[in-house]
């Protein structure tokens, strides 16, 4: 019988002190997740950078000829590119992190550490891949003769939102997934969805002047197709008149603190148990 160690027997410490205490673990396992994705690869850590490019190409090619959704869009590959980057960002942290506390079930049955560091080093990993495809993404955009505008100062800000984020959704799968196996089935689903419901190859004018201003409204209340608009008017700066970045950019941060918050909440509230159903 495998007995497991008491997980934090003095309540009163922070959780957020515990990560805090445990980040070498964290950066430890985001290296470990970064040279396990390119082990044997031969392009190695070249394929962050060259999958968007490939990726974009095909977006570009199939959504300008055959969905005609480049009209009236300047520079639609580095629109694509833009929007694109975000949302691989988000697709593959969920995807890779969603089994990360199943996947780690000998670790924690042996070893008392926070287990939130699990998703997150997940997370931390995909975000290390999401700035290193930036640099050539500006490279690029600069060859394009696309100059960023003042919201390119911005930039960090918008990419610690969605970093939030994806933290509170990694938290909150990966935790679920231990009690429902299939909610990784789920999530694929879903993404493919949402891929559809996030500006990535089409520009959200089309939704402000298609649908409704209320579900316009609800539209972008999801904060994935608001990060998508910010990313662009930074590194692009272009701007959606009809949409004031100031208000959607707050509403997007409190949306992401918020999925933040009830992820780990969920997480810890749920991890007591992660011993007897692993």
């Amino acid at each position: 019988m495998r007995l497991a160690l008491p997980v934090f027997p003095r309540r009163n410490r922070s959780r957020a002190f515990l990560v805090w205490r445990y980040r070498h673990l964290l950066v430890q396992l985001a290296k470990r997740d970064l040279t396990a994705r390119y082990k044997n690869s031969v392009l190695g850590v070249v394929w962050s950078l060259l999958h968007p490019f490939l990726m974009m190409l095909i977006l570009a090619v199939v959504f300008s000829y055959v969905g005609r959704f480049n009209v009236g869009i300047p520079h639609y590959p580095a629109f694509i590119l833009c929007g694109y980057l975000p949302w691989l960002f988000l697709a593959t942290s969920l995807t890779t992190s969603v089994r990360s506390v199943v996947d780690a079930a000998n670790l924690i049955h042996k070893v008392a550490f926070p287990r939130e560091v699990l998703p997150l080093a997940i997370v931390l990993s995909n975000l290390v891949n999401f700035l290193l495809a930036l640099v050539p993404l500006l490279g690029y955009l600069a060859f394009s003769g696309i100059a960023p505008g003042p919201g390119l100062f911005a930039l960090p800000a918008i990419i610690g939102c969605q970093a939030l984020l994806l933290a509170g959704l990694s938290m909150f799968l990966s935790a679920a997934n231990v009690y429902a196996r299939d909610v990784g089935v789920v999530l694929e689903v879903a993404l493919f969805a949402l891929f559809y419901l996030c500006p990535v190859f089409y520009s959200p004018e089309m939704i402000l002047d298609t649908v409704p201003r209320a579900v316009a409204g609800a539209y972008f209340l999801n904060p994935m197709a608001t990060l998508m608009v910010l990313y662009r008017s930074a590194l692009m700066g272009t701007a959606t008149p009809s949409l004031d970045m100031r208000i959607w950019g707050a509403t997007a941060l409190l949306a992401s603190s918020a999925a933040c918050v009830l992820g780990w909440w969920f997480f810890v509230w749920r991890q007591r148990s992660f011993v007897e159903e692993l």
